[in-house]
């Protein structure tokens, strides 16, 4: 579950930025990941919950719009959500249109009625539909993304601690921080954890090639060294590591056992 959120925050990072092709591109990443793939209803709630998913369709449209003739048919919908052609982001789109379509279209359009020919729904149609799901949102994006915007916008290392340190972090959130601190020229710092202990920590990358790197985080504690965060990373998109019995834990099991309160135990 812990993509959940990371892949709600690339949704919601891809829609505010359209044309933004690595952005775009790492939202549909994450929604097919296994974990997410499984869980896309509660993707859809986070990002229902912040008004993301009309803006969603705005920044699909044009892959939705099958004839180019800036409108969107019940059956151009249906092919995006059904087809074999569609990415998972497209057809996140579509879905959301269609369960929308009587909310969308104006009220000159015959609700329930959506096989009709002159049934469409416009840009403006949508737009205005965006402002009122924002006017009345439940959760503030600012919040709710705030790790990832942090992160994303290159802010400093006091902030990206903050993120390393914090429960409400995700792994990915977390490997996302040690990735923009290495990018700093950052490859060890001093943590003051949630116990309120501090610890020297390291930071270190293999890198194999092909855009995959083996990333892990090693505090000290009284003279020994433990492993507190470990992933893989294929192209910017986070994996737990493979042993001989299946995927290994995030965290360190160590680490978990003398500090359960610490934002790298679960």
């Amino acid at each position: 579950m812990e993509n959940i959120r990371e892949a709600a925050s690339a949704v919601y990072e891809s829609s505010e930025h359209k044309g933004d092709n690595a952005a775009r591109q790492q939202a549909v990443d994450l929604l097919n990941e296994p974990d997410v793939k499984g869980n896309l209803t509660a993707v859809t709630q986070q990002l229902e919950s912040t008004g993301t998913l009309p803006q969603l369709v705005i920044s699909e449209f044009d892959r939705l719009d099958g004839d180019g003739n800036g409108n969107l048919t019940w059956d151009e919908l249906q092919k995006a959500s059904t087809g074999g052609s569609a990415d998972a982001l497209t057809k996140m789109a579509a879905d959301y249109a269609i369960k929308r379509w009587d909310n969308i279209t104006d009220s000159d359009d015959l609700p329930g009625l959506n096989w009709l020919p002159d049934n469409e729904i416009s840009r403006d149609e949508i737009n205005k539909f965006r402002d009122s799901q924002r006017a009345s949102r439940v959760a503030e994006p600012s919040e709710m993304y705030k790790a990832d915007r942090v992160i994303n916008n290159e802010t400093p290392e006091n902030e990206l601690q903050t993120v390393l340190t914090r429960n409400a972090s995700s792994p990915q959130q977390q490997l996302k921080a040690i990735e923009s601190l290495l990018a700093q020229g950052k490859n060890s710092f001093e943590m003051s954890d949630l116990d309120g202990n501090k610890y020297n920590v390291s930071i270190n990358v293999q890198d194999n090639g092909n855009g995959v790197k083996v990333i892990s985080l090693q505090a000290n504690d009284e003279g020994k060294t433990y492993p507190l965060l470990r992933a893989v990373s294929r192209n910017g998109v986070y994996e737990q590591q493979r042993g001989n019995n299946g995927p290994v834990d995030w965290y360190g099991s160590k680490w978990q056992q003398l500090h359960p309160g610490s934002a790298f135990a679960m």
